[in-house]
C-alpha cells in the first residue's frame, strides 16, 4: 500500500507545482507583456506638446514679465523610462 501512498504524493506535489507556477505567470501578466514587447515605452501616454506648450507660454507671460527671454523643456521619453521603471 505505500506504493499508493507515494503515487498520490507524487500526483498532488505536481498539482500544486503547476498550480503555483502558473499562477506566478498570472500574477506577473503585465510584466511578462511589457518584457515580450521591449519597443513600446510602459504606461506613457503621448500626447500633442502644442497645448503644453501654450499654457507654459500663458505662465510665462502671467507671471514672468518682466523677462526678455525664457526656455521652455518638455519631459522627453527618456525622463518618463527613468522615472518610472
Amino acid at each position: 500500500m505505500s506504493w499508493a501512498h507515494t503515487w498520490t504524493g507524487l500526483l498532488f506535489g505536481w498539482v500544486l507545482y503547476f498550480m503555483f507556477l502558473t499562477g506566478s505567470a498570472g500574477y506577473y501578466d503585465t510584466e511578462i507583456d511589457a518584457w515580450m514587447e521591449p519597443e513600446r515605452a510602459p504606461g506613457v501616454e503621448y500626447t500633442d506638446p502644442l497645448p503644453l506648450l501654450d499654457m507654459a507660454a500663458q505662465y510665462v507671460a502671467d507671471n514672468f514679465s518682466n523677462v526678455s527671454s525664457y526656455s521652455v523643456f518638455l519631459p522627453s521619453t527618456e525622463f518618463f523610462m527613468k522615472k518610472f521603471r
